[in-house]
């Protein structure tokens, strides 16, 4: 009485070698024919193991920017959870889903920064931004970092301060367990946190497979954004997916799951005299609502303060976004929002259709989709996944941004 359906394609697998790369990154990648994107410069990052293709895989806007267009991981996983529950349902049975965000945020959108040259003007600039704005950030920064009076400033403005692990050799930088630790202690004793939630390495510097998840691990780091475009042409959903999530380990580690949530970054300093242009941001905002996901742009503190365009960028960014529908959060509101989402279980279905559901203590507008075996008409009922399903939110709020 049961049923077997067999894909041609390895969906868990595709996901994986979309979103963490078609093999451990060991040498330099393959540069697009168009020469804009040189990855193969002697400098190992993560986008130098990409299961992208430079010509199949890219659009252009009306400006002629390339861009990796679709989030395929993202796309593959929502087809294979729609195949389930079109046969679940078929069968008169149904499988509960939680909602990606909490109920009335449709999008998430973030910003985060590299300190890089540490200028403490640039930084000063750049606080004055986002209050005319009215969002919060991610900082992510590297030694030597700024002044102790610019970590105040940043953290009395509700931003949060992350890492920026450095291993540039041409920056007296190195990849290794020792050094990663070194430079993670220098940020606790400059800003004088205990705990830091967030890192993302300068110039997406990578090596390996999972060893920069194994310190993050260790050093209690719970989340990373390493994995983005390092050149103007590889911008976009490099990596298939917007949404966060937590890697998988090689099979010497016996495959099991890092505990750090990857955040990957769409692009960096539009409108910057070297680099894309601001023609991207809709379409990137536009495919991100479709799979509703997070759209992750990264601007360095030191661009905001020299180029106007690329400060005009980010607000383009923020005006554009809020008009969609998103909301911003940092990296730390991703993070845990992600992990409470995670831990909430659905116990059982009343008989009157009621959600039973543990692990929901403290966390406000969790979403709940209950996909119908019979199409029945209500407030209630949205389609999710290709199937009708009645919308329940448990600890209902008028906001759940405390995360």
């Amino acid at each position: 009485r049961g049923r077997i359906d067999r894909w041609s394609v390895n969906i868990p697998r595709t996901v994986v070698m979309f979103q963490q790369g078609t093999s451990p990154v060991l040498h330099d990648g393959i540069p697009a024919k168009d020469g804009t994107g040189s990855v193969d410069e002697g400098i190992l990052k993560a986008d130098d193991r990409c299961g992208m293709d430079w010509e199949l895989d890219r659009l252009y806007t009306e400006t002629g920017a390339p861009y990796f267009a679709y989030p395929y991981a993202d796309i593959w996983r929502e087809h294979l959870i729609a195949h389930l529950l079109q046969i679940v349902t078929g069968k008169g049975l149904t499988i509960p889903v939680i909602g990606y965000w909490p109920d009335g945020v449709q999008c998430v959108a973030t910003i985060s920064h590299d300190s890089d040259l540490n200028i403490d003007e640039t930084a000063d600039t750049t606080l004055d931004v986002l209050k005319e704005c009215g969002i919060h950030s991610t900082w992510c920064m590297i030694e030597p970092g700024y002044h102790s009076a610019v970590y105040e400033r940043v953290k009395r403005d509700g931003h949060e301060l992350a890492f920026h692990y450095n291993a540039l050799d041409i920056q007296n930088g190195k990849w290794s367990e020792d050094e990663f630790d070194r430079q993670f202690e220098w940020l606790k004793q400059a800003t004088g946190l205990h705990a830091v939630t967030s890192n993302k390495n300068h110039y997406t510097r990578y090596e390996g497979w999972g060893e920069l998840f194994e310190w993050c691990e260790k050093n209690g780091i719970q989340a990373d954004q390493t994995r983005g475009p390092s050149k103007k042409g590889n911008i976009g959903f490099l990596f298939g997916t917007c949404h966060p999530y937590f890697p998988i380990a090689w099979f010497d580690r016996h495959n099991r799951l890092y505990d750090v949530l990857e955040i990957s970054f769409l692009t960096q300093d539009l409108d910057h005299v070297n680099l894309a242009d601001s023609s991207v941001v809709i379409p990137f905002l536009e495919q991100t609502a479709k799979v509703e996901g997070a759209a992750h742009f990264l601007f360095h503190q030191v661009h905001i303060h020299q180029q106007p365009a690329v400060t005009d960028a980010l607000r383009k960014v923020v005006a554009e976004a809020v008009k969609r529908g998103f909301q911003f959060w940092t990296s730390e509101q991703i993070n845990n929002w992600e992990r409470s989402r995670r831990g909430i279980r659905i116990d059982g279905i009343g008989e009157q259709g009621e959600i039973m559901a543990s692990g929901t203590e403290g966390i406000n507008g969790i979403i709940v989709y209950l996909p119908m075996p019979i199409t029945e008409a209500g407030p209630n009922v949205v389609e999710r996944f290709g199937v009708p399903c009645r919308k329940t939110v448990l600890n209902r709020s008028a906001r759940n941004l405390s995360l």
